[in-house]
């Protein structure tokens, strides 16, 4: 039987519908006091309509949002005029995310987001959920139970497997991250920008005079500008990191945040169909990595699982086996063929713009030079069991590492040379194409086995002139594609 959510999801509506009311109604009385007078009648009409519709928003889920979960699975019925229903077992949710915002931790009560296994389907919202309502979904989605005798109902619940602690975020693991993340980097510049907005307002000295103050001292305006980063990116790190947790509850992982949002999400350990490894500029240099789970076709951010956000890459290379154990493939080479066609050009048009006197123009020249260089040099390889590994990035570098069936398509093209061109797609939030150029003949072939293995494969000539010809089964052909439905 469909039930509504509780009445304090009016209340939720209400905080969220305030979040953007308040910041209009500040800034249109500002912009009103400047229109003339023929244009203060319509603009009044504008912002009572504008009032008036805040209040259909507010009721308009709790009235139309209807739901029922069991043992069995989900059903979900949201939207009017048009209504949306979705039924799935909970064999099919890929995914569970328990969240507690501000207003739900007033209200203690708690966000869900129900994450399901195929990409056509959007994730299911719950708020205002009671902790009780949390804690037997969370059984139901750990068990992933379809059918439960009346027998087994009047039996007591389960008993839990004890949680293994697989991570934790500490007080070192927050400072790595205020650093690594270059967020400190960003802290000074704000400040001096901020100083000059408001030193007119509150009349404080002029940037003049106040710039002069701080050269007389330079070490201490210095180690003031360091302890001042410091603590900002700290506080950066222990809002968006504090409390992270990663713990292995029998055959889920349960991730978990405990600061001042609390949230917590569970995630089946068969849903992981391979892993990414981050590494910025800084992170390359101090030899560290973060480390995300990749999800099969679970919509919006429960797709990618942070599991480490900044470690020594020793400690990452161990949680990969963790998660994926057995042998990982190592991309053989990255050929700089390509990137450095692409880089030797636009450095030269950095240096021509600069001795031409355009600093600006060179600026955005040499950015967009690094990033497609860094974009370029890439490497795919394939090894025993189907799992693939890709590398791309010179100074940010980023790599996945994925088991077999985790590519959504597949396609090669070799034009000259013995090297290859191959391109992949898989999903990780959104659809990502991986594109590695200089590919080994030998590589290339270790793919092709890896997706024969559950797609079907099309071959095609090589050329640019011929029309293409229809498909038919691959038997060396200079260029194939692998993609579409699965075999049945």
């Amino acid at each position: 039987m469909m039930q509504r959510p509780g009445p304090r999801l009016i209340a939720v509506r209400a905080v969220d519908a305030l979040k953007v009311y308040v910041p209009f109604m500040v800034l249109q009385g500002g912009f009103a006091e400047r229109l003339p007078d023929y244009a203060q009648l319509p603009w009044l009409v504008f912002v009572w309509m504008y009032s008036l519709s805040r209040i259909p928003v507010i009721f308009l889920d709790w009235m139309t949002i209807g739901f029922a979960l069991n043992e069995q699975g989900i059903t979900h019925r949201a939207g009017w005029p048009s209504r949306t229903l979705t039924r799935v077992r909970w064999s099919e949710v890929s995914a569970l995310s328990v969240e507690q915002d501000t207003i739900h931790r007033l209200l203690r009560r708690y966000r869900v987001t129900i994450s399901l296994g195929a990409q056509s389907l959007p994730a299911i919202v719950l708020e205002a959920v009671a902790d009780a309502d949390v804690r037997q979904w969370r059984s139901w989605f750990e068990h992933g139970r379809t059918t439960v005798n009346q027998e087994h109902e009047r039996c007591s619940e389960p008993e839990q497997p004890t949680p293994e602690r697989v991570s934790r975020v500490g007080l070192l693991d927050l400072a790595m991250i205020s650093v690594t993340y270059g967020q400190p980097v960003l802290v000074v510049p704000f400040a001096v920008s901020s100083y000059y907005e408001l030193a007119d307002w509150v009349h404080l000295p002029g940037e003049g005079a106040t710039l002069a103050w701080l050269a007389q001292s330079p070490g201490w305006t210095l180690l003031g500008a360091l302890l001042l980063a410091a603590i900002y990116g700290w506080v950066r790190a222990w809002l968006r990191y504090g409390g992270h947790r990663v713990d292995r509850v029998g055959d889920s992982y349960e991730i978990g945040h405990r600061a001042v949002d609390r949230s917590t999400r569970h995630v089946r350990a068969a849903e992981v169909i391979g892993l990414r490894v981050d590494q910025n500029p800084l992170m390359r240099l101090l030899r560290m990595g973060a480390l995300h789970l990749v999800l099969p076709g679970a919509q919006g951010t429960e797709q990618r699982v942070t599991i480490l956000p900044v470690a020594p890459m020793s400690v990452v290379e161990r949680h990969v086996q963790v998660f994926l154990p057995g042998e990982i493939p190592t991309v053989r080479q990255v050929r700089h063929g390509l990137s450095a066609s692409i880089g030797l050009p636009l450095a030269l048009a950095v240096a021509m713009l600069l001795l031409a006197g355009l600093p600006w123009p060179a600026g955005l020249t040499g950015i967009g030079a690094l990033w497609l260089v860094n974009r370029t040099a890439a490497g795919i390889s394939a090894g025993q069991g189907g799992r693939v590994t890709f590398m791309r990035g010179l100074w940010a570098r980023r790599s996945y590492l994925l088991n077999a069936g985790a590519l959504r398509s597949l396609s090669a093209w070799r034009f000259r040379g013995r090297s290859w061109l191959v391109a992949a797609t898989l999903l990780d939030r959104s659809a990502v194409t991986l594109l590695a150029p200089g590919v080994s003949t030998d590589d290339r072939a270790g793919l092709r086995e890896h997706v024969q293995l559950g797609w079907p494969v099309i071959c095609r000539r090589a050329t640019t002139r011929r029309p293409k010809p229809p498909a038919r089964p691959c038997s060396g052909g200079e260029a194939w594609s692998v993609g579409g439905k699965r075999r049945s």
